[in-house]
């Protein structure tokens, strides 16, 4: 899934370069085609790579990352027993040769079931912050995040 960025052509050079790499755009804008691409990979058992650092719609759920307030999107950690895909935090970081990239992908966040399904979403998605914070402290000067981000100091 990824953000429709504006201007256009600056969408546009992104998503040259991201089919070059052989990756399938579902531009978050296409609405509920954009969740049948993420379900149909996931059947197809393929990876479905949600960007879920920072929320694009508005409907985020507030987290705590690096002792600030900030809001990242619930839906990926959403428990969905029909898709039975797991919530594996990772990150992709460029290595320093020319061309080359180095993939960390940690073990499954498995969701924990308290009865109440926003507070186990909630929960899940703040361990999907606390995983998120060693990923980009690991190399902060390759997390783009072309907005604010945080919200204000806990």
């Amino acid at each position: 899934m990824v953000e429709r960025l504006r201007p256009a052509e600056l969408y546009e050079r992104f998503a040259v370069y991201r089919r070059a790499l052989g990756l399938e755009l579902l531009p978050l804008d296409d609405g509920t085609e954009t969740l049948r691409g993420v379900v149909r990979a996931l059947r197809a058992g393929r990876l479905a790579c949600l960007v879920c650092d920072r929320d694009l719609t508005g409907g985020g759920l507030e987290v705590r990352l690096f002792g600030a307030r900030a809001v990242m999107p619930g839906g990926p950690a959403l428990d969905r027993p029909q898709d039975g895909a797991p919530l594996l935090p990772c990150s992709v970081y460029h290595d320093r040769r020319p061309g080359h990239w180095l993939a960390v992908v940690h073990p499954p966040l498995l969701p924990e079931h308290s009865g109440d399904s926003r507070k186990d979403t909630l929960a899940l998605t703040q361990r999907l912050a606390d995983e998120f914070e060693g990923l980009i402290a690991a190399a902060p000067e390759q997390w783009h995040v072309l907005s604010r981000y945080f919200q204000s100091p806990v």
